[in-house]
């Protein structure tokens, strides 16, 4: 059986890179959400080890979404089709 070193931090940057590229909306929208889901944390004095973890698990929230019409509904707010 074969073993291999995984850096997980890599690992999830190259998954919400991937997930940039395959039809979201909005470039970046993952690291965006995990930048402001940190910036909370840290309001909420967050120990370093958990704020690290909730940036890693919101970086990646949108991973599993489809391209569904569901997800287009979600993707698209409402305020966006006034005007």
């Amino acid at each position: 059986m074969s073993h291999f070193q995984i850096n997980l931090h890599e690992a999830i940057y190259s998954l919400s890179d991937a997930l940039d590229l395959v039809g979201v909306t909005h470039i970046h929208h993952g690291k965006r959400v995990a930048f402001m889901a940190a910036e909370c944390g840290k309001y909420l004095n967050w120990p370093r080890p958990q704020l690290d973890e909730l940036f890693q698990a919101a970086i990646l929230h949108d991973c599993g979404v489809s391209k569904t019409a569901v997800h287009a509904k979600l993707a698209q707010l409402e305020w966006e089709l006034e005007g």
